[in-house]
């Protein structure tokens, strides 16, 4: 057994009244890393990304904490407020949403599953180790965001597993915003299912400003029906280690989705996106947008894969990424991927990396804009192409605002 798995598996959990089903998942998780263990270089989704931080920090189960009063937030709405990894339910809901725990499903289609090998060992450790699953469903087009707060306290150093999954009914819709406000020096652990049936719709946009020792892994399941829609914004600005697994399975005629990103790195920060879509049937539809910018000694990974399966005949998906390296040590992996084994489909993807347009430069200073403020307002601007696209407004001013503190 490694350091690692003896570290974060412990003891078989469990013991609320669990059923049968959620029982036998949590033990086949527990196989699943006892077997195959957590990534190393070998495993090709993670050669770029070294756990050796989690080795080295002494990290326990997060032990129960006084809440915290909610900070203040840019707008209302549905707030699902996980401090320290618990859920706070809240006390009044809309007409159309329901939210329960996991145990109190029927079975486990669509909440737990077969997520692969040791590439995904913090999905079987979610499994293995959550305190209490929730699900959230959405049966209306609701007029107000659901607010999800995910946040721990600066003197954090324990580890928590949170875990959601969303389901929106057949013409459903939605504004999911997603706050990632985490403190100390912990793991937070995050495993987030979403279903969309058909014709539905989700808007989610997320941010993660954690501090700059905290440690966030986070995985995205993503299924979306025929004629459903979902769009993801998701604006990474720092923590020491951040690691985001989006898979996004498109499984009938006419569904799509819209992913774009920004990531901003700095001092010694490691941000890894890997990113996987899916054409199961055909017609289709992805596109993608991706930007970096880095700084410091900091480190990025982008990692995006498109595969257009048999069947998927008359797809359409883009993906680009795009990064700007700010110093001699700052570094970027960056592998976009294509797959296609249909017919009559429209695909392109690419990346770039670079530095400051010197032109660009120069126009602003012959402007009267001193070097330096020049270097911002295009460090700026290549990043807020992404943010601009948040909404709800006072969220995207917020977070524009929050972009601007951390691009000088």
């Amino acid at each position: 057994m490694s350091a690692l798995v003896e570290k974060l598996v412990g003891e078989e959990t469990g013991g609320k009244a669990e059923p049968d089903w959620l029982v036998e998942a949590r033990r086949e998780a527990r196989r699943a890393l006892m077997r195959d263990g957590f990534p190393d270089a070998r495993t090709e989704d993670w050669k770029y990304t070294s756990l050796k931080l989690l080795e080295k920090r002494s990290l326990t189960e997060s032990e129960g904490t006084e809440r915290e009063p909610l900070p203040d937030l840019p707008a209302g709405g549905l707030v699902l407020d996980f401090f320290n990894g618990r859920l706070q339910v809240p006390d009044d809901l809309p007409a159309g949403v329901r939210i329960y725990p996991l145990r109190e499903a029927q079975g486990p289609k669509g909440l737990v599953g077969d997520y692969g090998g040791r590439e995904a060992a913090f999905a079987w450790l979610n499994t293995a180790r959550f305190e209490e699953g929730w699900v959230l469903d959405i049966q209306r087009e609701l007029s107000e965001p659901v607010l999800l707060v995910s946040r721990t306290t600066a003197d954090f150093s324990g580890v928590v597993h949170p875990r959601l999954t969303v389901r929106l009914a057949p013409d459903a819709s939605a504004q999911l915003v997603e706050m990632q406000l985490g403190q100390g020096s912990g793991l937070c652990n995050w495993l987030t299912g979403i279903e969309l049936g058909r014709d539905s719709r989700l808007d989610h946009c997320r941010l993660q400003h954690a501090g700059n020792d905290s440690l966030l892994i986070q995985r995205n399941d993503v299924t979306v029906a025929g004629g459903g829609r979902y769009n993801w914004i998701s604006v990474d600005l720092g923590g020491r280690l951040g690691r985001h697994d989006l898979n996004i399975d498109l499984i009938e005629a006419e569904a799509g989705c819209q992913v774009d990103g920004v990531f901003v790195a700095d001092g010694r920060a490691h941000l890894d996106h890997h990113t996987r879509i899916d054409h199961r049937v055909g017609p289709s539809y992805s596109e993608e947008n991706f930007r970096g910018l880095l700084s410091g000694r900091s480190r990025g990974v982008f990692n995006g894969k498109i595969v257009v399966h048999k069947g998927a005949d008359g797809s359409a998906s883009e993906m680009n990424n795009a990064n700007l390296l700010l110093s001699e040590h700052a570094e970027i992996d960056t592998k976009p991927e294509l797959e296609i084994y249909a017919d009559e489909v429209t695909a392109a993807h690419g990346a770039t990396v670079g530095q400051l347009d010197s032109d660009a430069l120069f126009y602003l200073q012959s402007r009267g804009i001193p070097a330096s403020q020049a270097r911002m307002l295009l460090k700026q601007a290549f990043a807020r192409t992404i943010v601009e696209k948040v909404r709800p407004e006072a969220f995207r001013d917020d977070w524009l605002e929050r972009l601007a503190g951390v691009v000088e």
